[in-house]
């Protein structure tokens, strides 16, 4: 009888899985950010606070929490997901909000040529702002044109006008049309969308600290929502593109120069002011 009740003891004691000694160990003599890490956990991810104390590792711990708080909230960033840098401890992940970085940086704009062929299409369809990145930008066009001569033809290609279509034209041409993506890319090439997750870069997020505060995360959740969802469309708009560069890039350039001949002949989408000559102006 009493090995029995023994054995029921340990299904339950297993059932349970309490922490690990070493995990006690560490909150009772290293506590030093492991009480906050934990506070954090408590306080976003409670469901799993034992999954998190059961692992062997401050790594595996903040791994585990940063999967389950990506899940229920946004991701963070990819240095939590598995890490080895000694400097990704505790207390570097209590001490701020440090989430995924979807800018573009200078490693991204120098080295077009490693991107998706879906990517270097939309690069090269727009103008690069001038001081954007140094003074690079036409350079930066003709490496990406000649990436993208790898994979489209250059009949097509000398489609697009010299320099590009700048962001605004890209905008007044295909805003709420099913091409709208690409607009929306020129925007994130600029790190110009005006959400936080894809305007910052890794080298610039070393600036940004967010508190670890219920409504700065709130709010948070609600931009990854917007990011995701932009991310997808241009997504979508490049897989498509990939289907076949050379008919589907003919397609979009096709309506774009349709779309254009269309809004500059209609004198509605015309400004007011521009539909009047300085001679017009004087007349009766």
């Amino acid at each position: 009888m009493p090995a029995r009740s023994l054995a029921a003891l340990g299904l339950r004691l297993k059932a349970v899985a309490p922490p690990r000694l070493a995990s006690l160990a560490e909150a009772l003599l290293v506590s030093e950010g492991f009480v906050e890490f934990m506070y954090l956990v408590r306080r976003y991810t409670p469901d799993y606070e034992a999954e998190v104390l059961r692992a062997g590792t401050a790594g595996a711990r903040m791994a585990i929490f940063a999967r389950h708080f990506r899940d229920q909230y946004f991701p963070l960033h990819w240095a939590f997901d598995a890490p080895m840098d000694a400097d990704v401890t505790y207390s570097f992940m209590a001490e701020s909000v440090h989430s995924i970085c979807l800018g573009w940086d200078d490693e991204d704009w120098h080295d077009i040529e490693s991107r998706t062929p879906g990517h270097q299409l939309l690069f090269a369809l727009c103008q690069v702002d001038e001081g954007v990145v140094s003074a690079l930008e036409e350079g930066m066009r003709v490496v990406a044109l000649e990436a993208c001569a790898k994979h489209t033809q250059q009949s097509i290609l000398e489609r697009i006008p010299q320099g590009g279509y700048s962001r605004t034209e890209l905008h007044r041409l295909l805003d709420g049309t099913e091409f709208e993506a690409a607009a929306k890319a020129a925007d994130w090439f600029h790190n110009d969308t005006g959400n936080g997750f894809l305007d910052i870069s890794d080298d610039m997020s070393g600036y940004v600290q967010d508190e670890w505060e219920p409504d700065v995360v709130t709010g948070m959740t609600e931009l990854w929502r917007q990011a995701d969802l932009f991310t997808g469309q241009v997504h979508d708009l490049t897989a498509w593109l990939e289907q076949d560069t050379n008919q589907h890039f003919a397609q979009l350039l096709d309506f774009i120069e349709q779309r254009r001949e269309v809004m500059d002949r209609d004198p509605r989408q015309i400004p007011l002011i521009e539909l009047f000559s300085p001679n017009d102006a004087g007349e009766e």
